[in-house]
C-alpha cells in the first residue's frame, strides 16, 4: 500500500493543463485518431471557407465558372489609393472622407502604386526610378531593385502578395520582369523586340496579362509563367482597337481592359478570359477612361476619367453598374484598390 501511495503522488502533484490545452485536447480525441482526425488549425480553415472570421470565397455574378484557389480577406473600409501631384494619396469610400497623405513613402517622390490584393502592401515607383514597397500602414520600406534597372514602371501584384511584376527598359526594350517581395535578382518573363508593357497577373497565379505591339497594334497577350516567351498567344474576345491596358482581381477570373476604340477614345470594357460572355463596356462614353484597377474581390473598378483636360477618379460597381466619382481632380491618376 505504501509503494502504491509513493508512486501516486507525482501524479497529483502534477499541474493540470490550462483550460484551452484540455478543450482542444477534447476536441482532437472526438475528432479521431491521428490518422484520421482534424486538429483545431484544420477545423478553423474549414469555418473560414465557409464564411467564418474574416475570409470568404467571392463568385463574380454572372461570371464563368472557375476554381477560386485564394481566399481574399476583407476589410470594413475599402480605400483607394492614387497619384496626385508627385505624391500618393489615400481616401476611404465609407461617407464623405477626405484624402490623405500616404505615411512612410520617400519625400522625393513616388508613382505608379500598386496595392497587395491581400496585406495592402504598397509597391511603388520611387525617384529617380527604382520598385519599393511599405506595409499597409506604412512602417516599413523595402526596395527591391537598384537604379541599374533603368527605367521601372507599373508595378503589379501577384494575387499571393510574394511577387511583383513590373516594366523595364533594361535590355534595350520594355520587357515584364518578375521579383519577389524581398528582392533578389528580378526574372525576365517576356522576351521580344517588341514593347510588352501592362502586366496583370492572373487570380490563379499561373498566367500573365499584358499589352505588346508585336502584332503591329498593341494587342492583348497572356502568357503561361511556366513556359517559354515564345508560347504567349493573343486574346480574341475583345472589341476592335488598340488594347492600352489591363487590369485583373485576386478572386475573379475577370478582366478589365482599356482599349483605344477606332475614334480615338479610350474606353473599359469587362472580359472574360474564358470567353464566355461578350466583353460588357463599363464607360459611360462622355470622356476618357483608362488606367483601370479591381477590388481584390473583384466587384469594383475604380479608373482615371479625363474630360476636357481634366482628370479625375471614378469608381463602378459591378453589382449595380453605377459610377461614383471620386476625386475632383485635376489630375489625379493610377488608382488602386483595397
Amino acid at each position: 500500500m505504501k509503494l502504491f501511495l509513493i508512486a501516486l503522488i507525482p501524479l497529483l502533484m502534477a499541474p493540470a493543463p490550462p483550460a484551452r490545452e484540455r478543450e482542444e485536447s477534447k476536441q482532437s480525441e472526438r475528432g479521431g485518431s491521428s490518422g484520421g482526425g482534424r486538429g483545431s488549425e484544420e477545423r478553423r480553415q474549414d469555418d473560414d471557407r465557409r464564411g467564418g472570421g474574416d475570409i470568404i470565397i467571392f463568385s463574380p455574378p454572372g461570371g464563368d465558372p472557375y476554381p477560386y484557389p485564394y481566399p481574399t480577406r476583407t476589410r470594413r473600409e475599402i480605400s483607394v489609393t492614387f497619384e496626385r501631384d508627385g505624391q500618393l494619396w489615400e481616401v476611404a469610400l465609407t461617407g464623405n472622407a477626405r484624402p490623405n497623405l500616404v505615411r512612410g513613402v520617400p519625400e522625393s517622390g513616388a508613382r505608379q502604386p500598386a496595392r497587395s490584393p491581400a496585406w495592402g502592401r504598397l509597391a511603388f515607383v520611387s525617384e529617380p526610378g527604382t520598385l519599393a514597397w511599405i506595409t499597409a500602414e506604412g512602417r516599413k520600406l523595402r526596395t527591391l531593385t537598384s537604379e541599374k534597372w533603368g527605367r521601372i514602371a507599373q508595378p503589379a501584384w501577384s494575387p499571393d502578395d510574394k511577387t511583383l511584376a513590373f516594366v523595364s527598359d533594361r535590355d534595350g526594350n520594355d520587357e515584364i520582369y518578375l521579383v519577389g517581395e524581398k528582392g533578389g535578382k528580378p526574372r525576365r518573363i517576356t522576351s521580344h523586340p517588341a514593347s510588352d508593357t501592362s502586366p496583370a497577373l492572373s487570380s490563379d497565379g499561373q498566367s500573365l496579362y499584358f499589352v505588346s505591339n508585336r502584332d503591329g497594334i498593341p494587342t492583348l497577350f497572356v502568357q503561361n509563367l511556366h513556359r517559354r516567351p515564345s508560347d504567349a498567344v493573343a486574346v480574341g474576345v475583345l472589341p476592335p482597337g488598340a488594347v492600352v491596358s489591363v487590369a485583373t482581381a485576386r478572386s475573379s477570373p475577370s478582366l478589365v481592359v482599356c482599349v483605344s476604340e477606332p475614334g480615338g477614345k479610350r474606353q473599359l470594357y469587362l472580359v472574360s478570359p474564358l470567353g464566355r460572355t461578350e466583353p460588357r463596356k463599363i464607360s459611360d462614353g462622355r470622356g476618357d477612361d483608362d488606367q483601370p484597377a479591381l477590388s481584390p474581390d473583384g466587384t469594383r473598378v475604380a479608373f482615371r476619367t479625363t474630360e476636357k483636360g481634366v482628370s479625375s477618379l471614378v469608381l463602378w460597381d459591378r453589382a449595380t453598374g453605377r459610377a461614383e466619382r471620386l476625386t475632383d481632380g485635376p489630375a489625379d491618376s493610377n488608382p488602386t484598390l483595397w
